[in-house]
């Protein structure tokens, strides 16, 4: 106990004299003590040092002076820091040696009084892109109301301001590449009633795929799909997904389950076409991509799979022996068909996704030499070879 006295003395000078700064200072210095670490006192202190520092950006403020928003928020945010580290120690007091808690009515008054500001300060850093500034605001936004020491009177906060804050916390944890920290809430965001699922389901998915946590990427990605069939990223990721591992059929199958639903979504008719021109059913597919033209002109991906299907039909006619039979010249006038009507989509790819060359490059080689097109195929064999 001595001891402690005689180690406080420069913090409550600090204190006394109203330099937060110097008493924050003492503070922190004293935690690295065996023994005062674990007096409540000292972050009582702490919380003390962090009102003062508080206040005096406050005062500036109401009188429309100059003053530093981000330490006013940060000293906010100490205040709970502190308050909270203070309350642990107390609980463990009580636990080991049956102390009253002694600072647990104050702070929880100041818990209150200074909640507002925790939900500004957090709308603030959020604001400027400081999102891992944001985010220790925005999770005491959220659970601290949830802890005992908050007291059982919670009419203040509605719950939609949990939810919300759940969302900017795990958007937040994604845009800094904390990823770990995106599933911190997720039971708040996965709730039906929340307006901020399917976007939350969106950032889990990308997460996990972060993380490289294959099974979680899936399961995030089955669920949207599931739930928001018509949310474009979670069709396009779970048939991206699913082509990875050769399950084409389940797309095909998916797709088509999909398209009962809506039958003009041009992002189910595009995974069917992928999952068809992998099976090497390439009329269907020809048949599917181009339904998929029809209904967005704009569909890049069709172009590919219509002009590469038509080049598989054409490079799996067998060619006779014999070149001057019939069936030999019936057999080139069908290869030569079907490069020709591949040529149009592949070109048009091409213009589209300029630097997909290795896509459209193969392509382009053999329609260009199969249709003796002799300058394009030059120019193609150049690119080739580079």
């Amino acid at each position: 106990m001595l001891h402690a006295q005689k180690q406080f003395k420069p913090v409550k000078a600090a204190l006394k004299s109203k330099n937060g700064t110097e008493a924050l200072k003492q503070v922190e210095e004293l935690t690295k003590d065996s023994l005062l670490c674990e007096d409540p006192q000292l972050y009582d202190y702490g919380k003390e040092a962090q009102i003062l520092i508080n206040n005096v950006e406050n005062e500036k403020a109401y009188l429309k002076q100059s003053y530093d928003t981000a330490k006013f928020f940060n000293s906010t945010l100490g205040i709970y820091d502190y308050i909270l580290r203070c309350d642990v120690k107390e609980q463990q007091r009580l636990a080991k040696e049956g102390k009253k808690m002694k600072f647990v009515k104050g702070n929880q008054e100041l818990l209150h009084r200074y909640y507002s500001n925790i939900n500004a300060g957090a709308r603030y850093f959020y604001s400027k892109k400081q999102y891992a500034s944001a985010m220790p605001l925005l999770k005491h936004s959220i659970q601290v109301p949830l802890l005992a020491i908050w007291g059982s009177n919670k009419s203040a906060i509605p719950y939609s301001n949990y939810q919300r804050n759940a969302y900017l916390y795990l958007k937040s944890a994604y845009l800094s590449d904390n990823y770990s920290e995106v599933f911190t809430f997720k039971n708040f965001l996965l709730e039906d009633s929340n307006q901020y699922r399917c976007k939350a389901l969106e950032y889990m998915s990308l997460s996990a795929e972060a993380l490289k946590d294959s099974i979680a990427y899936y399961d995030y990605l089955k669920l949207g799909l599931k739930d928001y069939p018509q949310y474009p990223f979670f069709f396009t990721r779970w048939a991206d997904y699913c082509a990875e591992r050769g399950d084409y059929q389940i797309l095909v199958m998916a797709s088509d389950s999909l398209l009962q639903m809506d039958s003009t979504c041009v992002v189910f008719w595009e995974g069917k076409s992928l999952a068809l021109l992998n099976l090497q059913r390439y009329e269907e597919a020809i048949e599917t991509s181009k339904r998929c033209l029809m209904l967005d002109t704009t569909a890049v991906e069709a172009n590919y799979y219509v002009g590469a299907a038509y080049c598989s039909l054409a490079a799996n006619i067998i060619m006779p022996t014999n070149i001057n039979s019939k069936a030999y010249k019936q057999a080139a006038a069908l290869r030569k068909k079907y490069y020709t009507l591949a040529l149009p989509y592949v070109e048009n790819y091409r213009c589209l996704v300029p630097d997909a060359q290795k896509r459209w490059g193969p392509l382009l080689y053999s329609i260009y030499f199969s249709l003796n097109m002799g300058k394009k195929f030059e120019e193609i064999e150049q690119l080739m070879v580079k």
